[in-house]
Formats: structure tokens, sequence, C-alpha cells
């Protein structure tokens, strides 16, 4: 919710940008300095900057395993995307659904969540005078495998309202099936 107002607010106020950007200017804020800065940019950054205060988060609305396997149909290009760049990938997915329902930005907010295989964990057995690595010893690592997880949060109860999970899921899933980062 907070990533979302700060890029809502940057988007639409140069000077906020700059103060987000830069590192040494944005590290002296405090948190209550910072809550206030945001509540003087956009409508829904106040309004964000708000409910957070408030303990008005988001509600969780679909919690979604996308494995390739299961989905088939997913565009190599969204897998590309998901693993040069998580967060953009997340954003441009949020971007896209919201318009593909019809929902205000940022009514749905997707979060990837990826997790994280070693490439390569040598040992210090050494053999040919190289170490060995420890997948050819063990099979749990050999195992290993990435997995994405996408997570949707729901501003409001909308979802329950007039939207079924199902409904959330095909849309997904169009969207994956014919991905292009713009």
């Amino acid at each position: 919710m907070m990533e979302k107002a700060i890029l809502d607010a940057a988007e639409k106020n140069r000077k906020f940008r700059q103060v987000i950007v830069e590192p040494s200017r944005f590290t002296a804020l405090h948190d209550s300095t910072f809550q206030e800065l945001l509540e003087k940019q956009t409508p829904f950054a106040k309004c964000i900057a708000k409910a957070i205060a408030e303990n008005k988060l988001y509600k969780a609305a679909l919690r979604e395993p996308l494995r390739v396997k299961k989905f088939q149909r997913i565009a190599g290009q969204f897998l590309d995307h998901v693993r040069e760049d998580t967060d953009d990938a997340a954003h441009v997915l949020t971007m896209k659904l919201n318009a593909r329902l019809g929902l205000a930005k940022y009514e749905l907010i997707c979060d990837i969540i990826k997790s994280r295989v070693p490439r390569e964990i040598n040992i210090d057995l050494i053999r040919n005078d190289e170490p060995v690595e420890l997948a050819s010893k063990s099979r749990i690592v050999r195992s290993l495998q990435e997995e994405i997880t996408l997570k949707v949060y729901s501003r409001s109860d909308r979802l329950l309202k007039g939207l079924t999970t199902n409904q959330l899921k095909q849309s997904i899933m169009h969207i994956l099936t014919s991905w292009s980062k713009s």
C-alpha cells in the first residue's frame, strides 16, 4: 500500500520524487515526517497514508502459486519479466488487472513473491583442485525449484460484492497468457 502511495505521489509531484530518490534526503525523514509529507500529496497518497495510520489495510483477495506446469499458457515474457524485475512485473500486472476489470487505479494491488534458489553451492570437498557442488551430493538441493506466488490485495470488499475469485483468476490468466511489459 505504501509503495503504491509513494509511486502515485512521485508520478505527480516532481519535488516529492526528488525527496524519494535522493538517499540522504529520504533517510533523513522520520516516520511521522514522512507520513505528513505523504498526506500532502495526491488524494490517493493521502488516503493510503491515513488508512495505514488507522490500520485499515487492504484485504487479501487471492493467493495463487504460479506454477508453469499447472499454468502452461503463462507467457514466457511474463516469467522473464518476473526474473528480471519482480517489483516492476507486479506493478505492471496491478495496472493491467485494474484496467481490465474497470477498477480505479490501485483498487487491487498485486504482489509477486519469488523464492530464491541458489545457483550453485560449493562444499569444501575438493576434487581435482575444484570445490564440489552440493547438488552433486544432495537430492534435496537438486530438487529445489524456483516458485512464484501471486498475491492480490483488495482496497475494499468490492471483490466480495461484485467480483468472484474465479473471475479474478480468469482475468489474471488472460493477462499472463498475453503478457507484454507495456
